[in-house]
Order: C-alpha cells, then structure tokens, then sequence
C-alpha cells in the first residue's frame, strides 16, 4: 500500500468517520452515547495525535526526497538547466526548501563551471593545435620542416605500399648561395630562401609536400606521378627561380622515385633520401644548374 493511500484512509478513519458517528447519535438523541463517544473521540485524538503527525511528515519528506532524487539525476545527466520552483526567499524557511534553494545554486556552479572548463579546454587545444603547426613549419620560409617531411614521407610510402603507386623526391640545393651571402649579406641570403620556398609553393598541386630540408637544402615530395611528370616538376622550379636572377644563384635537383615493392619501408625510406642526394651531388659535380635523376628500380638514370 503507498503512502497516500495509507493517509487518506487514516484521515479517514480519524475525521470522517468519528464525525459521521456523532452526527448519527446526535440525529438518534441518544446524548448520553454521544458523549461518551465524544470523550472516547478525544481521548483517541490524544493517542494517535503524534503517529498521525509523524505520518504525515513522513510523507511530506518523502515526497521532497523524490523530487530531490529526480534533480540529481537530471544532474547527473548534464541537464544544468533543471531546477526547483521555490518562492521568493525568505529569512525564516523550511530546512527543505533552503535545501532546494542550495541546490538549485549548486547547479548553476556547476553548468558555469564546466563552461568555463569546456572554454579553456578549447583553448588548450587550440594552443596545442597550433604549437604543433609551429613546429612542422620552418620560420624563415614558412614551409615543411625536416621534422614534417619525415612525417610525410613515412605516411606517403604506408600508401605507396598499399596502392603499389611510386612517388617521387626532389631534393633542391642552391648553386653559389653563399656567393649571395658573402656579396650581399645574410638578409639578401634570408630573401632568397624565401623566394625559392615560394616558387615552390606555386610550383607543386595540392597533395605534393615542399619543404625545407636544412640550409640552402629544400626539397618536394611529389605524390603519384609518373617520372616525366616529376622531372616536369623540377624543371619549372629550376626555370622559375632562374628567372629570378639573384646573382649567381641557380638550383641543382635531384630526382628518386620510391619503391613501393619495398619490403622495409623504413630503410626504403632512408634508401630514397640517400638516392636523391646523390643525385644532386652529381648535378652539383656537373656544374650545377641541372637536373639529375637517380638510377633505380622505377627510373632509369638520366643526366
């Protein structure tokens, strides 16, 4: 039985039902009944006065408990938004209602709480987003770093792997840049890696990486193109920064392709910068100003 019900026949049994009595002997004239059961009525007012009372208390704050209960769960769920409806405050209120009123307050800490968290969580991401962006970058050029082309180029030969689609490096060093340095000073030196890191930028499509390697040193990864087409590549980027005509200053390139039937895609890895930087000493050797790809098993060597 619940508690209602319980308290309904209770008040029952103890208002309506003597009042009923008395009205049925006081209709009787039987007035010597009616006042013993009168008597007999208060004296069981007496008696059951405090069980009534506590019942009804129980009942009071049980019903409080079950509205308290359903409040932490909505909390519980993330629902900050739920709350009591209490009157306006007063000095002298119900343990229970400032408890709700407590609650209320405590539910509003924390839904401005975890916005605040939920802000500076962003804003640490988004520090980390961009200190990490900073750090695959080089600051003078505003390309790739060394750091971000070995990224790269260990992600570019997974999917060599899994496509069996070679793609190819270019390494980029740049003939008499210390001629330019020692003749013009190291901001003339700064300027020109900038221009050449730019003619590399507009030189590639989207998917190609150019980066920085170190110095003077820069380089492309060129994504599943044909060995034509790469040389095609390296060509535009000679001939553009030739038209630049800074001083003496001219590019040798060197041309590998990667081998996507590797079976140690690391030491593959190391075997491709290797190749390419042989052949641009071989450009270098040859007076510079030239192209010069690598013999392997996906290119044949040209000069």
């Amino acid at each position: 039985m619940s508690a209602t019900t319980l308290l309904c026949l209770l008040l029952f049994a103890v208002s309506v039902l003597p009042l009923g009595v008395a009205m049925h002997l006081a209709y009787e004239r039987r007035l010597d009944d009616l006042t013993g059961f009168l008597a007999l009525a208060v004296v069981a007012g007496i008696v059951l006065a405090w069980p009534i009372a506590h019942l009804v208390g129980h009942y009071v704050i049980l019903k409080n408990i079950k509205e308290i209960n359903r409040f932490c769960l909505a909390i519980k769920q993330g629902n900050y938004a739920t709350e009591f409806a209490l009157p306006e405050e007063r000095d002298e209120e119900h343990d229970l209602v400032r408890l709700k009123r407590n609650l209320n307050w405590m539910a509003h800490s924390i839904a401005s709480r975890e916005d605040w968290l939920h802000a500076r969580l962003n804003q640490t991401t988004e520090s980390k987003r961009r200190f990490e962006d900073l750090s695959l970058r080089d600051p003078l050029t505003d390309i790739a770093n060394r750091r971000a082309f070995s990224e790269r180029l260990h992600e570019m030969a997974r999917v060599a792997r899994a496509t069996r689609t070679p793609f190819h490096l270019l390494l980029v060093d740049c003939d008499n840049f210390k001629s330019v340095n020692d003749a013009f000073g190291h901001l003339a030196g700064d300027e020109l890696l900038r221009r050449l890191a730019a003619i590399l930028r507009t030189s590639v499509r989207d998917g190609d990486c150019p980066f920085r390697y170190g110095g003077d040193e820069f380089g492309v990864l060129v994504v599943s193109r044909g060995a034509d087409e790469a040389r095609a590549v390296a060509e535009r980027i000679r001939q553009r920064f030739a038209g630049e005509g800074i001083g003496r200053a001219t590019l040798s390139i060197g041309l590998a392709a990667f081998d996507p039937e590797a079976v140690d895609l690391a030491a593959e890895c190391e075997a491709l910068v290797a190749r390419a930087d042989a052949a641009v000493y071989e450009a270098k050797r040859a007076g510079g100003d030239r192209i010069v790809a690598q013999a392997d098993k996906i290119m044949a060597a040209s000069a």
